[in-house]
């Protein structure tokens, strides 16, 4: 966002990017109290400064098990995985998601919010620690995407069905791939783009 490759996300300047930590002081009728530990889903002002001032709704109470860290990290990865699955693919109990690369940020948030709301979870990585932590964090198969052989697994998992939904997350890398493993009436939501998709335009979704 600092240099202004951020997309069509970017903001209007002049803009101060960055997120609070610690409750300084409230209006009326607020339903906090200097000292509280909180994370922010935005700021009227931005917050690397020493003070910013906040819309009540942009902030959040940290558990008291939630460090200033794991608050800040928190937002950006399980609000684009909520809004993938929920907002956007609709997701039900009953369906089959693969998430690629779940053990990232976003990915992790996608298993343990879809495992969380009854789905199936296959999750891929490319590593056997990573997909060590993807099985931890809840996905019932993990597949490493860089065997020659995962679209065959992906669709052994689920008897030749495939997937109801895929989160991709490097689509300019695999969603021609993504469409092999699809089941019938079924879904992709792409999360960012990292380049181009040409491979990928000439087939029907």
């Amino acid at each position: 966002m600092r240099s202004g490759a951020y997309g069509s996300g970017n903001p209007a300047l002049p803009f101060t990017p960055g997120s609070a930590a610690v409750v300084v002081s409230v209006g009326t009728e607020v339903d906090l109290t200097p000292g509280d530990r909180v994370s922010t889903t935005g700021t009227i002002t931005g917050a690397y400064a020493e003070l910013a001032l906040c819309k009540r709704s942009q902030v959040h109470r940290l558990p008291a098990c939630v460090n200033y860290s794991q608050g800040a990290g928190v937002y950006v990865p399980y609000a684009t995985a909520y809004r993938a699955l929920f907002q956007l693919a609709c997701v039900r109990p009953d369906e089959t998601l693969l998430v690629h690369g779940a053990c990232g940020g976003v990915g992790l948030g996608a298993v343990q919010f879809a495992r969380a709301a009854g789905m199936k979870v296959i999750g891929t990585a490319g590593s056997d620690e990573g997909l060590q932590l993807v099985k931890k964090e809840g996905a019932h198969q993990t597949v490493n995407h860089r065997s020659t052989d995962y679209q065959k697994q992906i669709l052994d998992m689920t008897n030749g069905c495939g997937a109801d939904v895929i989160l991709e997350a490097l689509a300019s890398v695999t969603l021609s791939h993504d469409l092999k493993v699809l089941a019938y009436r079924s879904r992709i939501v792409v999360v960012g783009r990292r380049g181009n998709v040409d491979s990928a335009r000439d087939h029907d979704a």
